[in-house]
């Protein structure tokens, strides 16, 4: 695990390339593709001239594709929501992928994520339906029971989730306060691959990509270097502030802390007190050192070295006592259920299968859906 950090950490290092020949590409591929940086395995190689095998071969040519096929979306969607008048941003993706070296290929992705005002939802997904997009899901009576805060639309080649709230589920949002709005309003304009669109402002970047990564766990190199890499772009005061206002800043403190020990204090040379040196700079330094002390008896257990890295005590990070120990025990019994072959809510004809269609007919479980939306939102 820590070759495959330092190869993520900067691909191109002649230490990196001395490191990688100690160890088996075959494991190293194969631990690559569970944490998604095949394409920073694949840069390493080519630059410690080693052979490059073809599974990564592949996933540099798919990471290049999806690359262009999210630019060519991402223009024609700029072009119409522009036009419309929607207030939208791109999360994630290709917005974090511009902070990686070599970042169309080391940090890939598979959907294009955006954030739309809730009030421009209607608007947003009409405007996609008229570029080529049609929705994914049917399952609007599961979407509204489990408040379920981005809509899937896909052309054939491109899937967006559009985003109406950062936080995808109304039980986790019931403790986390981010405002679309005010996310919207504090957006900074940014290049992505020749297109010109909205970005999260640093801040907020930061703190939703500290909540995305906890909420999954934190488990995958992936999500650690994006904390990492957006952690070195805020200063502490800053940081602290916004995360404390959304109410994730034990969520954030416990991911920053997994991701400073993995790569390294999250400050740029030179960046003039940007950055977070350690974990604790979000506060709770209880919970950061509990969190490292299970990666440290984790690291310990036979053959973990191979495996992901544990999520239940991070993703249960909430900013109350009594809320981190019911996100706890609910995360447990998710585990149990799963455990012993219980269905989920992402399981066949779950309220999350995209498939199960909304009685009596799609199209009226959508406009209930919106209007659900409208509600909450209200």
């Amino acid at each position: 695990m820590r070759t495959l950090a330092a190869v993520v950490s900067d691909p191109v290092a002649r230490a990196t390339s001395d490191a990688l020949r100690r160890h088996s590409g075959v494991a190293l591929t194969e631990l690559s593709a569970v944490h998604g940086v095949s394409g920073s395995l694949a840069l390493a190689l080519e630059a410690a001239a080693m052979e490059i095998p073809e599974e990564l071969q592949r996933s540099l040519e798919w990471a290049r594709l999806v690359h262009l096929q999210t630019t060519r979306a991402l223009g024609a969607v700029a072009g119409v929501f522009d036009s419309a008048g929607v207030r939208w941003a791109v999360l994630k993706g290709p917005a974090l992928a511009m902070l990686w070296d070599h970042g169309t290929v080391t940090r890939t992705y598979d959907d294009l994520d955006l954030l739309v005002d809730p009030g421009d939802l209607p608007l947003a997904a009409s405007e996609l339906e008229r570029v080529g997009f049609s929705h994914r899901n049917r399952n609007w009576a599961g979407f509204r029971e489990l408040g379920v805060a981005e809509v899937p639309f896909d052309d054939g080649s491109v899937v967006i989730d559009l985003h109406w709230n950062v936080v995808a589920l109304a039980a986790q949002r019931r403790h986390l306060r981010f405002d679309t709005a005010a996310m919207l309003d504090r957006s900074v304009t940014s290049n992505l691959g020749g297109v010109e669109v909205r970005i999260l402002h640093p801040l907020d970047m930061f703190a939703h990509t500290c909540t995305h990564a906890a909420l999954a766990g934190a488990r995958r190199l992936r999500m650690l270097r994006d904390v990492h890499l957006t952690a070195s772009r805020v200063a502490p005061a800053g940081a602290a502030a916004r995360v404390s206002e959304s109410g994730v800043s034990r969520l954030s403190a416990g991911v920053l802390g997994r991701a400073v020990n993995v790569f390294g204090p999250a400050v740029e040379p030179g960046s003039q007190g940007r950055g977070l040196g350690s974990g604790s700079a979000l506060g709770h330094r209880g919970w950061v050192g509990l969190s490292g002390f299970v990666d440290q008896a984790w690291s310990r257990l036979p053959g973990s070295r191979h495996l992901t890295y544990p999520g239940a005590v991070i993703a249960a990070g909430r900013d109350g006592t009594a809320s981190t120990l019911a996100a706890m025990a609910g995360l447990l019994t998710a585990t149990l259920r799963s455990r012993v072959g219980l269905p989920n809510i992402e399981s066949e004809g779950g309220k999350l299968d995209w498939n199960v269609e909304d009685p009596p007919d799609a199209e009226a479980g959508y406009r209930r859906y919106l209007d659900y939306v409208a509600q909450v939102c209200a």
